[in-house]
């Protein structure tokens, strides 16, 4: 199934997005922590999600593009 986010309706800009991809990284299941991390050397991680003992167990690129093919998201796979 696809969804079309209303992101083109409203201006959006870098920060807003990620702080929406935080949120969502907050609700996946055995997360009970996540933080959007510092810009500076961050390998491309820009949200780390960390379980109940504190251990991180989840990293997030956010992305934010009007479509995405099989070919960008090898890539970016490849890049992360």
């Amino acid at each position: 199934m696809s969804v079309l986010l209303p992101f083109n309706q409203t201006p959006v800009d870098g920060k807003y997005f990620e702080a929406f991809c935080l949120r969502i990284a907050e609700r996946e299941p055995d997360i009970q922590s996540a933080e959007l991390k510092k810009p500076n050397p961050q390998y491309g991680v820009d949200i780390e999600g960390y379980s109940s003992d504190n251990k991180p167990i989840l990293l997030v690129q956010c992305k934010r593009q009007a479509r995405v093919g099989q070919s960008e998201i090898r890539k970016w796979n490849e890049d992360f």
